[in-house]
Parts: C-alpha cells; sequence; structure tokens
C-alpha cells in the first residue's frame, strides 16, 4: 500500500494532536468554553484543594528578604501550598507594626514584584493543578490625606471610611475635593 506525502502529513498532524490535548487538560485549554473548563477542574478537585481555594489567609509571612536584599518564599509558603493550596493571600506586601514589617524588613516595588512573582510561579508550576492565587491588598491609609497627592475618587474612599488622624490635613482635603471640577 502506497501513501501520499498529504495522507502521511494529516496521519502525523492527528497523532500529534492526540498526544498534545491527551497531555493538557481540558482546564488549561484557553479556547475551551469556560463552563467545560470550569467543569473540568471541580471534577478533578479534591474536596482539601476545593476548601484551600476558599480560603484568603494573611500573606506577609509567605516570602523571605534576606539581609542582601533578595526576595524568595518562605517555608511556610510551601507547607501551606503543599498542605491545601490556597486560593487568595491578603496582605503579602503589607508593612506597619501589626505585620511587624517596615520599610527595611518589608518590600519596596521592585522586590514586591518578584516576591508575587515567585509565590505565583510556585503555585502554577509547583502544585498539583496550577491554579493560580489571587492577591488581595488593601489601599494606603494615610496617604490618601495628603492633598497633593488626592483625587476625587481616592477621596471619595478615605471620606466612606473616614480615615483621618487630624482636623488639619481632613479639613484641607475636604476644601480641595470641593474645588475640584468634575
Amino acid at each position: 500500500m502506497k501513501m501520499s506525502f498529504k495522507t502521511i502529513t494529516i496521519v502525523v498532524a492527528l497523532i500529534f494532536s492526540v498526544t498534545v490535548s491527551a497531555q493538557q487538560p481540558l482546564y488549561k485549554n484557553a479556547t475551551a468554553p469556560i463552563e467545560d473548563r470550569v467543569n473540568d477542574l471541580l471534577g478533578r478537585m479534591t474536596v482539601n484543594e476545593k476548601v484551600g481555594q476558599l480560603l484568603c489567609p494573611l500573606g506577609w509571612p509567605m516570602y523571605t528578604k534576606t539581609d542582601k536584599g533578595d526576595v524568595g518564599i518562605s517555608d511556610t509558603y510551601i507547607k501551606r501550598m503543599t498542605q491545601m493550596p490556597i486560593g487568595s493571600f491578603w496582605a503579602v506586601l503589607r508593612a506597619d507594626p501589626w505585620t511587624q514589617k517596615t520599610l527595611t524588613t518589608g518590600l519596596n516595588p521592585k522586590l514586591a514584584a518578584e516576591a508575587l512573582n515567585a509565590l505565583q510561579r510556585y503555585a502554577v508550576e509547583k502544585t498539583r493543578l496550577g491554579i493560580p492565587i489571587l492577591f488581595a491588598e488593601e489601599a494606603p491609609h494615610v496617604i490618601g490625606l495628603q492633598s497633593d497627592v488626592l483625587d476625587k475618587k481616592t477621596f471619595l474612599n478615605f471620606l466612606a471610611h473616614a480615615v483621618y488622624y487630624s482636623d488639619q490635613p481632613f479639613a484641607k482635603a475636604i476644601s480641595d475635593y470641593y474645588n475640584q471640577e468634575y
């Protein structure tokens, strides 16, 4: 039996496509319908993994920073992600007395990006299903009361939360707000 070059090419392409699709789970196929991807992922998840996706623990213990200024993932993070991959971390980048992170021990913007990338890379590459993490942070509290950095949207956020530490900057912020054009 003699096969043409075209027939051989089609057979090889079909074998390759079946092999590739068998290697990649449906939930990782960006071209598949979302509902199918979700159902595929949920069907693969254990109860422990589903519960982990609902959790949002404190994030600042999840990275380490060396004296040389390098950042990496902490043993705490590896342990949490091994026991029960977490869906979200809150306040990874936070620095205040509560977290015991300071401008020295915390992260500058470059190191913050490196830390979040390392945490995300671990979640995607080292956990069983490779589900990405949602990182949640909160708005700055005091900096928004400096009228030179205030805009209408920021001010409304602070006003809604009644965040202020003295009458002076708050009164100036209100005055500046009402003098802005919409």
